[in-house]
């Protein structure tokens, strides 16, 4: 990949990566793995928090339209491809899952903070109405996402 001066990767319009197949021993090949993920969750974390501040609209948000037209074509391209898409929608899905939404287990993960700071556990009114909260932001954000599909399918 080029890189400017300042060090910073540099991408061209219609230009996409090519990829050379080679055998690799269980070490380099676990490393590999594991640069591949971190560099998925550092892109997924740079999305979420782009969307939250403004900066990526929200029109980016994809379904499960979305999810199983990609899913289909990835398989297309072969095995490898496909894999590589099942790890960044389990990289997605986990990362999501840690957002401090109270019916997801970051929620929980907030909730235990709070009481391991305050001594007690947050009151059970509390708790419900938060997960309400919680469990309406996930539906927004479903229909958020379903609506684009639906959108780029009638667009074309």
């Amino acid at each position: 990949m080029p890189q400017s001066e300042d060090g910073k990767k540099i991408y061209k319009i219609g230009i996409a990566p090519t990829f050379e197949r080679m055998s690799v021993g269980v070490g380099e090949a676990f490393s590999g793995g594991a640069k591949f993920v971190w560099f998925l969750t550092e892109r997924t974390v740079q999305g979420f928090a782009g969307m939250l501040m403004g900066a990526i609209s929200p029109k980016h948000l994809a379904g499960p339209i979305f999810i199983f037209t990609e899913a289909g074509k990835s398989a297309e391209q072969g095995a490898d491809s496909f894999l590589s898409f099942i790890v960044f929608l389990s990289v997605t899905l986990a990362i999501l899952n840690l957002l401090p939404i109270p019916i997801l287990d970051g929620g929980h993960l907030l909730f235990f903070i709070i009481e391991a700071l305050t001594g007690s556990p947050l009151s059970i009114r509390v708790r419900e109405i938060s997960s309400q909260v919680g469990a309406l932001m996930l539906l927004l954000l479903i229909l958020v996402s379903v609506g684009n599909d639906v959108m780029r399918l009638v667009s074309g």
